[in-house]
């Protein structure tokens, strides 16, 4: 069989197959891209916060401290504001969700609709809620969309029309219906190839991170600074938390903290650099101490390897918060597209059935 025979077989079959199984992940995806304003609004409701205004950091700092204090050793993590978020959270260690307001810490609900319905919709984009194989169908899914349906496409493509580019760019709109479709398809994605390419590559990620990691390894292994010395630190008491972590990370904002359990003997403070959806690189750091608040161990963006410092990327460059509002819009087209792009394979394979 020639090359050319072979490519085309193979973009027909994984597109009419992996095709179907990407079309789902991208609409679940597009869906979850605008969660931090749709589950502000929703949970606002549910919780009937009227004053939707934003509280302050270090208020919130204040009010973890308190209910920290208040429930002691039953809470198994603690987050804080978070994006668009309004609300502390406290997982317990008997699986039950508290919402608290982070301004006074009063109590504002549990188990949360649409917090429920966002998890399961991120399950369902990462692993089709079938653990642990769920999740390799999506990761190998989306490696077989990246490396071979785009660009056996994009061979065909180009097969069709190195002598004539300005009409492969282009859609006649008065052409037949089996043209048309041909056309849709072929503008959709060629205009998409490299953002498509991009969101499959970073989304495969959450499957293989262990695999991008040996692979980014290869990169130049360095660290900016030397943190040696910082784990000698103590943080404390939590009253000191703030103090403290300003010393060790100043550009740095509390995140979470994840207490001892049967699991994990030790306390987690995972930082970030912004709360906020903003542009930019996803920098975290997390400080791990004993159960007396005595420093361990420090993970921190700054002195990771290169490798370590690229892969932590894949997270914002796939839900699209690495370029500001642009990039989440054209992520939430980008996750339209495959469906568009099957529909279209579809027809097309039936018309030339017909």
């Amino acid at each position: 069989m020639k090359p050319y025979k072979i490519i085309k077989t193979l973009h027909l079959w994984l597109g009419l197959t992996v095709g179907a199984i990407v079309s789902f992940s991208g609409i679940t995806g597009s869906l979850y891209v605008w969660q931090p304003e749709i589950s502000a609004y929703l949970t606002n409701r549910e919780l009937n916060i009227h004053n939707s205004s934003k509280t302050s950091y270090a208020k919130s700092v204040h009010t973890t401290i308190k209910l920290k204090e208040v429930h002691g050793d039953s809470i198994k993590k603690l987050q804080l504001p978070y994006r668009k978020s309004n609300y502390i959270l406290l997982t317990f260690l008997n699986g039950t969700t508290y919402y608290y307001h982070p301004k006074n810490g009063a109590y504002l609900g549990s188990n949360l609709k649409t917090d429920s319905f966002f998890k399961t919709l991120l399950q369902l984009h990462r692993n089709l809620c079938i653990k642990p194989y769920g999740s390799y169908i999506m990761g190998i899914s989306s490696l077989l969309f990246c490396f071979s349906i785009l660009i056996s496409g994009f061979l065909l493509w180009r097969r069709s029309y190195k002598k004539r580019w300005k009409k492969g760019f282009t859609i006649t709109w008065s052409s037949s219906k089996k043209k048309f479709n041909y056309n849709l398809h072929k503008v959709a994605g060629i205009y998409f190839i490299i953002p498509l390419i991009i969101m499959s590559f970073s989304g495969a990620y959450f499957t293989f991170y262990k695999e991008y990691r040996t692979l980014f390894s290869v990169l130049p292994d360095f660290k900016i600074e030397d943190t040696s010395s910082l784990t000698k630190i103590k943080i404390g008491t939590y009253f000191s938390i703030e103090k403290h972590t300003k010393k060790l990370l100043p550009k740095y904002k509390l995140w979470s903290i994840h207490f001892p359990s049967k699991k994990d003997r030790d306390y987690r403070f995972r930082f970030i650099n912004t709360l906020e959806i903003e542009s930019g690189l996803r920098k975290t750091a997390d400080i791990f101490t004993d159960k007396d608040l005595i420093t361990t161990k420090i993970n921190s963006f700054n002195t990771d390897p290169l490798s370590l410092r690229a892969t932590a990327q894949m997270y914002p460059i796939h839900i699209g918060e690495s370029f500001g509002f642009v990039h989440r819009f054209l992520v939430f087209i980008c996750g339209l597209i495959p469906l568009a792009l099957y529909i279209t394979g579809i027809r097309f394979y039936l018309f030339k059935k017909r």
